[in-house]
């Protein structure tokens, strides 16, 4: 998903999983122009949330540059059913986010 000069990809593995199995999620970001650092916030669908943790509340002055983050997480689902993982990355000392999607089975 992109928004303004910020995309997010979220890669989810396996997508059909059995329950109690781990299910990898990759969250990947790149701005084009970050004044601040990147911090996400991701559901896992199950009512489970977790995010980036604290954020240094910082800003660069002058010039931005673009900034690029990767995070791999894990999660294990105890019921089955369809759950929507959602992942939204933001740049700090702005309004930017993007959010990405993606749906798992679990068995």
């Amino acid at each position: 998903m992109r928004s303004g000069g910020l995309t997010v990809r979220l890669t989810v593995s396996p997508t059909l999983a059995r329950r109690g199995v781990e299910v990898r999620i990759e969250v990947a970001a790149h701005a084009l122009d970050a004044p601040g650092v990147l911090g996400y916030s991701l559901r896992y669908g199950d009512g489970t949330t977790t995010g980036s943790g604290p954020v240094p509340l910082f800003c660069l002055h002058g010039a931005s540059r673009p900034a690029q983050r990767t995070w791999r997480l894990s999660h294990r689902y105890g019921t089955p059913g369809r759950y929507l993982v959602s992942a939204s990355v933001y740049v700090n000392c702005t309004d930017e986010h993007a959010t990405a999607k993606a749906q798992v089975l679990v068995n």
